[in-house]
């Protein structure tokens, strides 16, 4: 006895099971992109407000705060940002404020020094004019003795 068996069930069977298996697989994969996306969007925003935020501070500009909204290492990495131009914010203020104590030293000592060179300028003035005046009177008085002598060895 011969027992003819339809393959075509069987054939059948296998296009469903692979058809299921590829739609199963394709919506596997949607949802890992989906999913990879999401983690992309999640890193890269926190990373474009760090880089924006470490351009800002290089540029002078040190009020420039990240807002802290990530977790693990990128939290750090945003906390980090900002100590980091909070001190540099800080250092800048103390040097503003020792260039302009310096300005004022630089000034005052300026002042002084302009001082004492009009005093001494009016001190050598007097001086001058005081030792001038005794040297004029001893040049007449020998120009007197001089007449007096010519005078006198004259006759």
């Amino acid at each position: 006895m011969l027992v003819v068996l339809s393959t075509r069930p069987i054939e059948q069977a296998r296009q469903h099971i692979l058809l299921a298996t590829l739609g199963f697989t394709s919506i596997l994969l949607l949802a890992a992109g989906a999913l990879a996306w999401r983690l992309g969007q999640t890193l890269t925003r926190p990373l474009h407000a760090v880089i924006a935020a470490v351009r800002g501070v290089a540029s002078g500009d040190l009020s420039i705060r990240v807002s802290e909204s990530a977790q693990g290492e990128l939290g750090e990495l945003e906390r980090g940002v900002n100590q980091m131009a909070e001190v540099i914010a800080r250092h800048a203020e103390e040097m503003s404020q020792r260039i302009e104590e310096a300005t004022r030293e630089l000034r005052s000592q300026k002042l002084a020094a302009e001082a004492a060179v009009k005093a001494r300028s009016r001190f050598l003035a007097a001086a001058s004019h005081d030792l001038r005046q005794p040297m004029q009177a001893l040049i007449l008085l020998v120009e007197a003795l001089k007449e007096t002598l010519r005078g006198a060895g004259g006759e």
